[in-house]
């Protein structure tokens, strides 16, 4: 349990990751809705070891240049879509990547019981 009021962490498991997020509410088993600002989602380069950092491995499925900053969607698995802001690079549509972001940087959107 976290010391700041009313707000829980809570363990996740996904894609064979496991991190802890903030979370409000009485702890219990089920699916959550997590949001993590694009900026903080970051490429990995190959072989590197993500450190703490929470990894996915997907394919580049959208790529849009937007001057100072590339906006890149990462399909990963179980039909999950991830957009990553970062310095202007360049990603195949189709390419393998592996990306990382911090569970500190996940928030909890919703929360639904398993029944």
């Amino acid at each position: 349990r976290s010391t700041r009021g009313a707000e829980l962490l809570g363990l996740v498991a996904f894609a064979g990751a496991r991190f802890t997020v903030q979370a409000t509410g009485r702890p219990a088993a089920g699916s959550v809705t997590l949001a993590v600002r694009p900026e903080r989602v970051r490429f990995l380069a190959s072989g590197e070891d993500p450190g703490d950092a929470v990894p996915i491995e997907g394919t580049v499925e959208r790529c849009s240049y937007l001057g100072n900053v590339m906006h890149t969607v990462v399909a990963g698995p179980q039909g999950l879509r991830v957009l990553v802001e970062s310095a202007p690079t360049a990603h195949a549509l189709g390419e393998r990547v592996r990306i990382a972001f911090r569970a500190a940087d996940a928030n909890v959107r919703s929360f639904s019981p398993t029944r």
